[in-house]
């Protein structure tokens, strides 16, 4: 069973265009599963620290600190934290007469650290007793509908959009040889599938074919310098050689040790016209 830390008390007002349902902060232990019933209600969770998994028809998505995670109405969700690391969260549920951002019903989840201190501020306002808890969730349900709002029509070219794919690029280019597509988005704390979608719609490839791009541009750098074939193949970070050549003549159209006899055969022809 799940570690329920606090669950506020929520009168059920019967409005039509916002009705808060439930309010919430929990801390999972480890390996915790738990499968939702399907429910009238839309619910958003706030990972205040840990990961785990969401699954939703046979699709699963981790789920990390600072991001967020979206359960529909009419939707099954299945939840398992990590062993080690085991998320804590806050969460809102509410009835919804008023249509909700299309980011709401587009994505299970995504990367959203600026609603930190909105989320906690649900969570501290709620253990003050004796207070209006319903409006003050009404309040902060309709903060959140606007900054999702404000999220479909910013799209990745925003500062903070810019921001995340200028990182991983200067991370690629310093770490081509080793660096994978899971290792970046970990790095930036943004979900896996949320940072392709991002990078892909900033810079028209996803993060691998971008990574594969920088190794091989590097690479043939490399082989500018006289390196040989296997050292440079080592150096870009490839498995062996035969994978090495297979992508370098892809991409180029000719095989790498076809181009490093070239170099060799144009370096020796200056050395003898000097």
């Amino acid at each position: 069973m799940r570690k329920l830390v606090d669950r506020f008390p929520v009168r059920d007002l019967g409005l039509k265009d916002i009705n808060p349902v439930s309010a919430g902060y929990h801390k999972c232990p480890p390996d915790y599963y738990f499968e939702s019933a399907i429910g009238n209600h839309w619910t958003i969770h706030y990972v205040l620290a840990g990961c785990g998994t969401i699954i939703k028809n046979g699709k699963v998505t981790p789920i990390s600190s600072e991001s967020c995670f979206v359960h529909r109405p009419g939707e099954k969700i299945e939840l398992t934290a990590d062993p080690i690391n085991p998320w804590t969260d806050i969460w809102v549920s509410f009835q919804a007469g008023a249509p909700m951002p299309a980011i709401l019903v587009r994505e299970d989840v995504f990367a959203e650290e600026k609603l930190k201190n909105l989320f906690l501020s649900v969570a501290n306002y709620s253990r003050r007793r004796n207070r209006p808890l319903e409006f003050f969730l009404i309040s902060k349900i309709w903060d959140l509908i606007c900054h999702f709002e404000r999220m479909e029509t910013t799209g990745p070219h925003t500062p903070k959009g810019v921001y995340y794919i200028d990182r991983a690029c200067a991370l690629i280019e310093n770490e081509y040889a080793t660096v994978t597509a899971s290792e970046l988005a970990k790095h930036l704390s943004l979900d896996r599938c949320y940072f392709s979608k991002l990078f892909k719609r900033f810079a028209h490839i996803s993060p691998q074919e971008y990574i594969n791009t920088i190794r091989l541009q590097k690479s043939k750098e490399l082989l500018l310098t006289g390196l040989p074939v296997s050292q440079v193949s080592d150096m870009a970070g490839y498995s062996s050689i035969a994978s090495f050549s297979r992508a370098f003549k892809n991409y180029y159209k000719y095989s790498p040790k076809h181009y490093f006899a070239q170099i060799c055969a144009a370096n020796e022809m200056s050395q003898s016209n000097t």
